[in-house]
């Protein structure tokens, strides 16, 4: 392998004890399919296999038909039969014995077991030539089973579980009585803990797992092919077609690096990576005779090395410079470098009929279209050609063909896009008709945030490239983009900001604004810092949205949203390079909500005069840019600017040791009423006291109450306000979060407000930073509340989070024995708010 690569993978040897035979200890993705109609798709594919590939891989096929049926409840019995009928063809295959060591102890039969077992380790033992070949057999089909295998998302199918078993268990709780019903609501407690342990867990640091499985398999490849050539046998038929297959993990795992962040290192070993890729697949075509099933391994990798010249044009230079320009018949490989379709007729040629070349053939016309050409009219002629291979490919093989499906489904939303409105409705249609097949078979989150796009667009026919509520005509669509979208969610979409941004767009088109606008706020975290300013425009459009609609409790006051407003935009300024393109769309799209929202920045001095003064002026020009030639504008865009040059800073009232007294003496924000049942704990008016700096009170008010209070997901918690109607005329209201600025009496001293709301909240919440740390009002809160654990031996009552980045000295050694949240990595928040999120809902006694 070529330099670059030979750090990704480990240095194998050729000790005996490296190779483990057997599939079961590789905890293969198929032996925890839940899905019994998944598993009988997964059997029939390997059946095809069966008829089509070489017969060296029989035995490995009919093992893993066996680990299928091994996890259907019905066909358990067939396991047996199938591993002892290939032992009986061939004694000697290793992973055959290592499965049947397995399902012999499970049959309770130790005799033959340790049969099976003593055989394998015999075979183990010995290096002679018979023995190494042996190995590296096992190996090799190891290798092929890590890349045949489907993808399962191991954390979803087991949260799926426990969910079922929460909805069983609710309902046994809810019949029984007694020391029944206690130990029922005891399961109903552990349960949600775990299921909501098992969300937190998907988030976590880790290895990319699908990444590191495509290494094994590379890994088990490079040594099971280094054995056969110590034995001599570098120059067979079978080393040619496993080296193919080493050909097919190389791709896979450099498609797995693409779906990455790009760096210097990893483009030099995607380079290198597939110049290497091209090599074998050409070695593949050069080196197999072409009769019989090995034109299948030819046509595939003629497609293969189309494919890979169409959507990895980087590479062309390195491969010039590759080994693969050493190999036989150079100058047909030149011809197909520079004529990369040129490859699929050839592939076609040796098997007409194959899906693999179909569906590669499809792709890379789809390719082609999108990255190569400017031109509409050869764009739409590209697509349909691509469209009529895909079609071909699914009437050859109409189920079980996911990777058909979805490129189609890709190509026809592209059509939809490039034809006329009216003939619009046709490509989607199939589209969406393509996506339901994916969803109903292997569907993965990114398919399924195309389907619910497609589905968007059907709702607003026949506006398809316009955005908002105003354009949706069929809701019902839009619900069903939705349902799609909390699938794509359970298999791993919460941090995938695709789907997260979509979700949040399907909310905002049925003008769920709020829910609408928590989503976006965590897709504008998981937004690259080099992208796009997107989902900053897209908060300050929803909140704009939600400033215009009328409030549910009729509220004239919603100076509350323009705060928000602001601090988002704050945010954004800090995060993204430029959000200059955000400014101008708002006031573009939503001017009479841009007109307010500067007005009340004209009219509000409580940010920095700086800011302010900058921020209006470049609301200013931009509304000036797109609206300055409308009548009913003009007036008030000179208005603005002359009030703009009478703005002066205001006078400084205040010292730096008093920055925390402000948030308690007078509330002046007027903050929503969330109207949905809260979960307080029984013994206390607050589930939470939330205690910051007054420099922090806006990501208080803005970001962690509302993280706190909505619920987004089926396994997420919401802390909502509580509103008792005391009579017809009042209206007595309660928040299970305490927070100064809405909770805290105005009259009432500072002290007596904070001993309150330390002692009537179950848990208190202090966000650290460095103003935090030099306030002295937030320390006389810390005190407060360590008095209160003590008095009250609530032991785990405080909850410290981790705002900024402070060094061990600075932090209050008060809170040094808790442990904290750490939210100074943006990327990070989403798992942080779920463990605080359960560690306030955890009831005391």
């Amino acid at each position: 392998m070529a330099s670059a690569l030979e750090s990704e993978f480990k240095d194998l040897s050729l000790q005996e004890d490296f190779i483990k035979p057997g599939l079961f200890h590789l905890s293969l993705n198929l032996l925890y399919q839940p899905d019994s109609d998944t598993l009988n798709e997964r059997k029939k594919l390997l059946q095809i296999q069966l008829e089509e590939e070489h017969p060296m891989f029989k035995m490995i096929l009919y093992n893993l038909i066996a680990l299928i049926n091994h996890r259907i409840p019905r066909s358990q019995n067939k396991v047996r039969s199938i591993l002892e009928n290939i032992r009986k063809d061939n004694p000697n295959h290793l992973n055959t014995l290592a499965n049947l060591e397995v399902i012999y102890k499970e049959l309770h039969r130790r005799t033959e077991s340790d049969r099976c077992k003593q055989e394998k380790e015999a075979i183990l033992c010995r290096n002679d030539q018979e023995a190494l070949a042996l190995k590296a057999q096992c190996a090799l089909e190891q290798a092929c089973s890590l890349i045949i295998e489907e993808t399962t998302n191991h954390e979803g199918i087991a949260n799926h579980r426990l969910r079922d078993s929460l909805k069983i268990l609710s309902s046994e709780h809810e019949r029984s009585s007694g020391e029944r019903q206690e130990y029922l609501g005891k399961a109903l407690r552990y349960a949600e803990q775990a299921s909501s342990c098992v969300l937190s867990a998907k988030y976590c640091d880790r290895p990319d797992e699908q990444l590191e499985r495509k290494k094994e398999s590379i890994e088990k490849f490079l040594q099971g092919l280094k054995m056969l050539e110590t034995i001599g046998k570098e120059q067979t038929e079978q080393y040619h077609i496993w080296r193919y297959y080493l050909g097919v993990a190389l791709n896979r795992y450099d498609f797995s690096i693409y779906q990455k962040e790009d760096d210097d290192d990893k483009q030099k070993i995607r380079k290198e990576l597939n110049a290497k890729v091209l090599e074998i697949f050409w070695s593949t075509i050069c080196n197999l005779k072409g009769i019989g099933v090995e034109r299948l391994y030819i046509a595939r990798s003629y497609a293969y090395i189309g494919h890979l010249l169409i959507s990895r044009t980087e590479i062309a230079d390195v491969i010039v410079k590759s080994e693969a320009l050493k190999a036989p018949n150079q100058s047909q490989l030149i011809y197909f470098i520079k004529n990369p379709l040129k490859c699929f007729p050839k592939a076609l040629k040796l098997r007409e009929e194959d899906i693999h070349v179909l569906n590669r053939f499809g792709r890379s016309l789809r390719n082609k279209a999108n990255f190569k050409t400017a031109n509409d009219d050869e764009k739409w002629n590209l697509l349909c050609d691509a469209h009529h291979h895909l079609t071909e490919s699914i009437r050859i093989l109409p189920e079980s063909n996911w990777f058909a499906y979805v490129t189609r489904m890709l190509t026809s939303k592209d059509l939809a896009m490039l034809c006329s409105e009216k003939r619009a409705k046709k490509w989607l249609y199939q589209a969406r008709s393509d996506g339901i097949h994916c969803y109903n078979s292997k569907a993965t989150d990114i398919d399924l945030g195309t389907l619910a796009k497609v589905c968007q667009m059907l709702a607003k026919y026949p506006d398809v490239k316009k955005y908002g509520p105003k354009f949706v005509k069929n809701k019902e669509y839009i619900y069903e983009a939705i349902h799609y979208l909390n699938y794509a969610l359970q298999l791993g979409g919460f941090i995938n900001f695709t789907i997260v941004q979509t979700l949040s767009t399907c909310l905002y088109e049925i003008e769920e604004y709020r829910t609408a606008i928590e989503w976006m706020k965590r897709a504008m975290h998981l937004a690259r810092k080099s992208g796009s300013s997107e989902s900053l425009t897209r908060i300050t459009q929803y909140i704009l949205a939600l400033y215009k609609a009328k409030s549910p409790g009729g509220d004239p006051s919603r100076n509350y949203l323009h705060i928000e407003m602001l601090f988002w935009i704050g945010q954004g300024k800090s995060k993204f390079s430029n959000i200059d393109r955000s400014i101008s769309d708002l006031c573009k799209y939503c001017a009479d909500g841009m007109i307010d929202f500067i007005k009340y920045l004209l009219n509000n001095d409580q940010s920095s005069f700086k800011v302010r003064k900058t921020l209006i002026s470049s609301c200013l020009e931009a509304l000036n840019q797109w609206q300055g030639k409308r009548m009913r504008y003009q007036q008030i865009i000179r208005e603005c600017k002359e009030k703009l040059k009478d703005l002066r800073p205001p006078p400084i009232t205040v010292d730096k040791d008093s920055e925390s007294i402000a948030q308690y003496t007078i509330p002046n924000i007027v903050m929503p009423f969330s109207m949905d049942a809260n979960i307080q704990h029984s013994k206390y008016k607050f589930d939470f006291f939330v205690s910051h700096s007054n420099v922090n009170r806006e990501w208080v008010n803005n970001y962690l109450l509302h993280q706190l209070e909505t619920k987004l997901h089926d396994n997420d918690i919401a802390f909502k306000a509580l509103i008792e109607y005391a009579t017809k005329k009042s209206i007595k209201k309660q928040h299970a979060g305490c927070i100064a600025d809405r909770d805290f009496k105005p009259g009432s001293t500072i002290i007596s407000n904070i001993i309150n709301a330390v002692e009537h909240s179950c848990k208190i919440i202090f966000v650290i930073t460095e103003d935090f740390i030099k306030s002295r009002w937030c320390d006389y809160e810390v005190d407060q509340a360590l008095v209160d654990m003590l008095s009250t031996k609530k032991e785990d009552c405080i909850i410290p989070i981790l705002l900024e980045n402070v060094t061990d000295q600075r932090f209050p050694k008060k809170l040094g024995h808790i442990t904290y949240l750490d939210l100074t990595d943006e990327s990070k928040h989403f798992q942080e708010i779920m463990k605080l999120k359960r560690a306030l809902s955890l009831e005391y006694d």
